[in-house]
């Protein structure tokens, strides 16, 4: 009896003790962060035994790197040393190598792509990364930050887009061994405007600007002569296209200017005149004291239209280029409304435009 209960307690410890090592073998420390994350992909082999009464899985694993930078700018590197960026948008900039996602991986790093969509590589992005060796810019990128490529002693060959290269000539710091080849472009050719570039590769984004417009015209629209593009036209006639893999030929077309409305204001004064001096001659009353005139766009006319009392009509008189009006000598005593026709003949930019003002003269 007492040699069954030893027996019991044994068992027991050793389920217990098996319990243990099977959770401590299952458990894993795992480490991550917001900016980088670690993936391991399996692949399984199953191999059965000899005696077919169980089978042995052997696994071989691919682990990948990956994190973010920029606000629509991810990375990932491979375990064949690719380190591709992607997304939209520039890169962010870093002001230390220690700073730079990857920095841990530098010594891992074989080939650089920066996929399409993304429009810069950023401040010190790959400085030393010794083992790099070749470099693949897509024709979005336009700007290159400073010691983007410094110290990279193991560069070869890189390829981008020729525009770019000329814009950045330094792009490779002291690698003056790397075989330098260009993204095909194709020639743009602008009439009546300009574009950013005068060539371009296939997927880069092109600006259009009108040019001067000739006197008294204005732009109207640009036209496609050669190239399957689609114009984007803003309100001041900038436009922009993605380039074709072919030659792109665009004309810009311009319209007489449509004159807007004369901004001519007319508005009438009273005068007075004593009747002993109309009795011995005739009186002129200067246009101001009579009229304002304001914000005339091109030459003025004046014309008398009426006076109340038509048979007083002939006892009046305007000055067709500057406006005075004329009283004659012997008009009797009592107040007149008289009626003027002023017109702006307008300009290139305003139409001509008339105008009728009334204003009362009183002989006292």
């Amino acid at each position: 009896m007492k040699q069954l209960k030893i027996i019991s307690v044994l068992m027991s410890a050793a389920i217990c003790l098996s319990f243990f090592v099977t959770t401590a073998l299952a458990t894993e420390d795992e480490t991550s962060s917001s900016e980088t994350q670690t993936t391991e992909t399996e692949t399984t082999e199953t191999v059965a035994s000899r005696t077919e009464r169980f089978t042995v899985e052997r696994k071989n694993t691919s682990r990948t790197v990956s994190g973010m930078c920029g606000d629509r700018v991810s990375w990932i590197l491979d375990d064949s040393g690719t380190l591709t960026v992607s997304g939209f948008g520039d890169m962010n900039d870093w002001r230390s190598d220690d700073l730079v996602p990857w920095s841990n991986y530098k010594d891992s790093v074989f080939v650089v792509v920066i996929s399409s969509g993304v429009t810069s590589v950023g401040e010190r992005a790959f400085a030393g990364c010794r083992n790099l060796e070749t470099v693949t810019i897509s024709q979005t990128v336009t700007k290159i930050g400073d010691l983007a490529f410094a110290d990279c002693t193991g560069l070869k060959s890189a390829v981008l887009d020729e525009n770019l290269y000329k814009s950045y000539p330094g792009i490779f710091g002291d690698s003056s061994g790397v075989q330098v080849s260009f993204i095909a472009s194709y020639p743009v050719v602008v009439y009546g405007g300009t574009a950013d570039v005068s060539k371009a590769s296939e997927g880069a984004t092109v600006t259009l600007k009108p040019g001067t417009a000739p006197e008294g015209k204005i732009f109207d629209c640009w036209t496609v002569n050669s190239g399957e593009v689609v114009l984007n036209v803003a309100e001041d006639g900038v436009a922009t296209f993605v380039m074709p893999a072919s030659y792109v030929e665009i004309s810009a077309s311009f319209r007489d200017k449509e004159p807007q409305n004369n901004t001519l204001t007319v508005r009438g004064r009273n005068a007075k005149l004593k009747a002993k001096k109309l009795k011995k001659k005739a009186q002129k009353i200067s246009r101001s004291k009579v009229m304002t005139v304001r914000n005339a766009q091109g030459k003025l006319s004046y014309r008398l239209v009426s006076v109340s009392g038509s048979r007083y009509k002939k006892y009046f008189k305007v000055n067709s280029s500057n406006g005075t009006l004329t009283v004659k000598k012997k008009l009797k005593k009592g107040t007149y409304t008289v009626k003027c026709r002023v017109t702006a003949s307008g300009n290139e930019s305003y139409k001509a435009v008339s105008k009728t003002v009334s204003f009362k003269i009183t002989v006292k």
